[in-house]
């Protein structure tokens, strides 16, 4: 995966932080979607006013996190054998600790099959 688009929600929290008016929440979770695509199969462009996947599916806990430079964050979810089976997926979001969407990505549907893990990894650059 690549680049997830930050949300403007975010930036705004990320704001208040800077000014001390608010703790900025940390990414904890990533959502899987399915709404992500159109109906020819394009990823959809993502609107950063978007508090929302289109349609999610699924909400975990972050696989891994970590910061591979000063300014990016890097962010692992997987999807399990035993989930989201014959679904399309082709949207992802960062989730934080109040619930939150922090950044999202949309790509290419991809019909999750029974014996397949997928993992996608979405990075914030700051």
């Amino acid at each position: 995966m690549s680049e997830a688009t930050t949300l403007d929600a975010f930036r705004a929290r990320l704001a208040a932080a800077v000014a001390g008016e608010a703790a900025c929440p940390v990414v904890t979770h990533m959502a899987f979607g399915r709404g992500g695509h159109t109906a020819s199969g394009a990823a959809k462009p993502v609107d950063a006013s978007r508090t929302a996947l289109y349609d999610e599916r699924l909400r975990k806990a972050a696989t891994s996190i970590d910061r591979p430079s000063p300014t990016e964050v890097r962010v692992k979810g997987v999807i399990t054998e035993a989930e989201l089976v014959g679904e399309t997926v082709s949207e992802a979001a960062l989730v934080d600790s109040s619930g939150q969407l922090i950044a999202m990505k949309t790509f290419a549907p991809k019909v999750k099959e029974a014996d397949e893990r997928i993992e996608i990894t979405l990075t914030l650059r700051f």
